[in-house]
């Protein structure tokens, strides 16, 4: 049995949905910046499990130090942030758990979580399937995307 604590966080940042983007280009950093966020989470030991279009908003530009490892952020400033860590696990705390018993949200699951849900087969959620759950928040924001 899972042990879990209601808790609330406060943040200066307000951010909004992907669908209020300016245009695909701004929907992209705003996606790979919220990617940034999901890397800063996992070297801090955890994994997030549920990436999601209620999970990945757009913000206002803010200026956020990204490190060393994304030479490519330096300089510009943050549109795009990830939220909601009711599911996230640590990392080293992982173990094999069934995907029926996770919950995620099903449209943006990796294919690898959802072929072993079909097959009832024990898994674990990788970093990896994350990073797809990502690539389908962008497919699905861009094809609701109104046209300009």
């Amino acid at each position: 049995m899972e042990h879990r604590y209601h808790s609330r966080t406060l943040i200066k940042t307000i951010g909004q949905d992907l669908y209020s983007t300016e245009g695909p280009r701004h929907l992209m950093q705003a996606i790979l910046h919220a990617i940034v966020g999901h890397w800063n989470l996992f070297e801090a030991g955890w994994l997030h499990c549920d990436v999601s279009i209620g999970n990945v908003l757009t913000m206002s530009p803010e200026l956020r130090v990204s490190g060393q490892k994304f030479p490519w952020t330096k300089g510009t400033l943050c549109v795009g942030m990830i939220i909601d860590y009711d599911h996230a696990i640590k990392w080293d705390d992982i173990h094999m758990v069934t995907t029926i018993q996770k919950t995620v949200t099903w449209p943006f699951m990796s294919c690898r979580l959802v072929e072993h849900w079909m097959q009832k087969k024990p898994t674990f959620h990788h970093p990896l399937d994350d990073l797809e759950s990502f690539l389908w928040v962008s497919l699905w924001t861009l094809a609701h995307l109104e046209p300009e």
